[in-house]
């Protein structure tokens, strides 16, 4: 790879474009429409056509990201789950960018930063579990805290000024700077094919959109800043994205670090939860290890790792919410994004499952794809014993999810 050519040279060559494609079409949320109503079938049709569009109008300054689509999803255990979905081929623009900022050599301090594990690429969970295995041994207490709206308080103008600094390039500032300054809409504004500009200085915007693939790494990129000068005043601390744990000798320790935290990222306009209190159930939590901690649906006790509670009931959530949200897209699509979550759950999570928990939540998991199928089918007439009932049951989560926890049963036992 060339790297004496600009960024943005690099992320229109045709091969990272068709790559940043591929890896659109393989995304579980593929079957999402974005404001324009493209989908993914419809852009496959005229792929060379609407790839070399993209790529001439970015040349010519010309291209606009479109409005977001705001989408709600209840949780089963109360609140709110907002997605933000764009549109195919800005997808596809934002995959190419975050395809090259990935394998940028000046970006290397982000991805080889061993005090931070999230979003970066092939960095297993299990690469964290094991350092925190070792700190627990040599330190006797933690402090847990988590930065409050992670995404939405970090300043887009903060992140793109980290990005030209630490890349020395900034052809592809203003493509950035469109992509997170654009507008998020309902699915009934009938705006949404107006043109749309925004000053970036007039009207600013807060936050990294979630749901952009560039917001992950521009994130790390932000708070690199903060895990250094966390190694370079002692701490030793770990971050998983939002997420915080500093192992401390003495309780008076946890304190210091507790107030590190909140003194740097707070000269990044970001905050950490105040230490625990009855009416703060998230509060930043200090605790002695020999008792037992969290972090990041994970706990950790004497020698046993699991995965928490919380975790399991998100993946449930989770499940439910992709046959609910997603109906209208048909059982192939559901069994799909099923699938793609099911193997990253029990990716992350399954090698540290007991082998009877593992097959309690797929089998749970399992019950409401059942109960959906058994409503879907009674509508259309059919019943349990007919044979489209039986193909749509086979093709379904119980073998995928039963393979997927016995191969994480047999990684533990080897």
């Amino acid at each position: 790879m060339n790297n004496s050519k600009p960024l943005i040279e690099r992320i229109l060559e045709t091969r990272n474009l068709n790559s940043a494609w591929h890896a659109v079409t393989d995304r579980k949320n593929r079957t999402a429409r974005g404001s324009d109503g493209e989908t993914i079938a419809a852009f496959a049709v005229r792929r060379p056509q609407n790839l070399a569009s993209i790529r001439d109008q970015i040349k010519a300054g010309t291209y606009r990201f479109r409005p977001l689509v705001r989408r709600q999803l209840e949780k089963k255990s109360g609140g709110i789950r907002e997605l933000r979905i764009p549109a195919i081929r800005d997808r596809v623009v934002l995959r190419a960018i975050h395809q090259k900022l990935n394998s940028h050599q000046l970006l290397r301090p982000v991805f080889r930063n061993e005090s931070n594990f999230a979003y970066r690429p092939r960095v297993p969970m299990k690469l964290m579990v094991d350092k925190i295995s070792k700190l627990r041994k040599n330190y006797n207490w933690v402090m847990t805290a988590d930065i409050i709206e992670f995404f939405d308080k970090i300043d887009p103008k903060l992140a793109i000024s980290h990005l030209e600094w630490m890349t020395k390039d900034d052809s592809i500032s203003h493509l950035v700077r469109d992509a997170l300054t654009v507008r998020t809409i309902d699915p009934t504004d009938s705006s949404a094919e107006d043109e749309y500009e925004e000053e970036f200085d007039e009207d600013p915007v807060t936050g990294l959109p979630q749901g952009l693939a560039i917001s992950p790494v521009l994130s790390n990129i932000v708070l690199l800043d903060f895990d250094r000068q966390s190694i370079q005043k002692g701490f030793r601390i770990i971050r998983y994205a939002d997420d915080i744990i500093a192992f401390c000798k003495s309780k008076d320790d946890t304190y210091r670090a507790h107030d590190h935290c909140k003194k740097v990222l707070g000269n990044l306009d970001l905050q950490i939860r105040s230490l625990e209190s009855e009416s703060d159930k998230k509060a930043s939590l200090i605790q002695k290890i020999d008792e037992g901690f969290s972090f990041v649906g994970l706990d950790y006790h004497g020698s046993v790792i699991k995965p928490s509670n919380e975790k399991i009931r998100e993946f449930e959530e989770r499940i439910e919410e992709i046959v609910t949200g997603q109906e209208r897209n048909g059982a192939s699509s559901i069994y799909r994004q099923i699938h793609a979550y099911s193997d990253g759950w029990f990716g992350a999570y399954g090698p540290f499952c007991d082998p009877e928990v593992l097959r309690d939540t797929a089998e749970r998991a399992d019950r409401i794809v059942l109960n959906w199928m058994h409503g879907k089918y009674k509508t259309l007439g059919l019943t349990a014993g007919t044979g489209q009932f039986r193909r749509g049951r086979a093709r379904f989560l119980s073998p995928h999810v039963a393979r997927t926890a016995e191969r994480q049963i047999r990684r533990r036992r080897h």
